[in-house]
């Protein structure tokens, strides 16, 4: 699995190729998701993002696969500056346990490099939306 990085916006994109990665950068706000291989790539994704969901995740594990669209939906609506990156715990157990991220899914929120929130198993959406939104929303006003 290479590393993608896909971007939905609504202004024009502009698409740069380089070593088999493709970043898609949008002239206004972008809504980023980014699949993950290497912990080398997420450190550095992690230092770069102002604020960024790590979502861990198995392929067999149906909670994680119910819970993905309904994460994507409510970050691309309701914080629309938020990256998402997923780890697939199944291909890269090194990143499960370099991240403690045991007991899929594992939601891990960072702002400015730093983690903010962390979640495991069973997630609220609710929850979730008015946890991310109290720092989400003061860190995007006050700048």
């Amino acid at each position: 699995m290479s590393l993608r990085i896909s971007s939905f916006c609504t202004k024009l994109a502009i698409i740069l190729l380089v070593n088999r990665l493709t970043i898609i950068f949008a002239a206004k706000h972008a809504y980023m998701v980014i699949h993950i291989n290497a912990k080398k790539k997420l450190k550095g994704i992690i230092n770069r993002s102002e604020n960024l969901l790590i979502y861990f995740f198995n392929d067999d594990c149906t909670p994680c696969l119910s819970l993905r669209p309904k994460v994507e939906e409510l970050v691309r609506e309701k914080f629309p500056l938020m990256d998402m990156a997923y780890v697939n715990g199944k291909e890269f157990p090194e990143l499960v346990g370099e991240f403690n991220a045991f007991g899929f899914p594992v939601l891990i929120f960072y702002f400015e490099g730093k983690e903010f929130l962390r979640y495991s198993k069973y997630v609220s959406m609710i929850e979730l939306e008015e946890s991310i939104g109290r720092i989400y929303h003061l860190y995007h006003q006050g700048g």
